[in-house]
């Protein structure tokens, strides 16, 4: 099955609203991953079990629209930095 990551970004995040993330995409069955990755430099992603498509898609779309109606989606500088899903496509 593997894993599908979306979201993958580059730029730091405060913890606390990386905690804020994770709670939100935890809620859909992902999970929000950041670190310092040598070489790269602080990066983000979520990740989660890859069921192919359509439903890694209509995944990324429920996180993105969830962080989106929090106010995270470009409040924390997601959107600003990284790949973002089609919003709210069905």
């Amino acid at each position: 099955m593997g894993e599908h990551h979306f979201g993958v970004g580059r730029g730091r995040i405060k913890a606390s609203v990386a905690k804020r993330i994770d709670a939100i995409a935890q809620r859909h069955g992902a999970d929000f991953v950041w670190a310092n990755v040598p070489g790269q430099g602080p990066s983000y992603w979520f990740s989660c079990p890859n069921f192919g498509a359509p439903h890694d898609g209509q995944r990324a779309r429920a996180v993105w629209k969830a962080l989106d109606d929090a106010g995270l989606a470009t409040g924390a500088g997601l959107a600003d930095t990284c790949f973002v899903p089609r919003r709210h496509a069905a």
